[in-house]
């Protein structure tokens, strides 16, 4: 056989048994990870968070299921932390149609209003920290947005 053809056989051999490799396993417990902070106006951000759960039961079912992405919102005044407040709380939906064999994995868009109130109160800056707790009771990491202005 020509050097070539060997080199293409043992490429397509490798190629083949790569691709056939499980891919990692989630853990149990939900992982997020702040994908992107966007300010649309003055009052309103988006916050999208992206996340994997090895188990699949994060989101809630019905009305029956209590929250299960809790915030906190930090206060900066003059730089530093002045006031940390309990945010409004979300219920994350079930995940449906993503669903792989190491668990789910997808993103999640929360619309984030109200950001002019903090600076009618006099406040420079703010940050909003979240996470999550699957139907397990299993609680994710802390996600965090950068720490932005109150104004644009």
């Amino acid at each position: 056989m020509k050097l070539w053809t060997k080199i293409g056989i043992c490429s397509l051999i490798f190629a083949a048994t790569s691709a056939c490799e499980k891919e990692s396993d989630f853990p149990d417990e939900p992982v997020l990870k702040t994908r992107s902070f966007d300010r649309k106006s003055e009052a309103v951000a988006v916050w999208r968070i992206g996340f994997t759960d090895g188990n699949g039961d994060l989101g809630v079912r019905n009305d029956s299921d209590p929250d299960n992405f809790f915030v906190r919102i930090l206060i900066y005044k003059n730089a530093v932390v002045d006031t940390i407040i309990e945010g409004e709380n979300y219920r994350i939906p079930v995940v449906k149609g993503i669903r792989t064999a190491a668990g789910v994995e997808g993103e999640i868009a929360f619309e984030i209003d109200g950001i002019d109130f903090f600076k009618a109160a006099g406040y420079d800056s703010l940050q909003y920290t979240g996470f999550a707790v699957d139907r397990s009771k299993d609680t994710s990491n802390v996600v965090k947005t950068p720490i932005f202005t109150s104004t644009l």
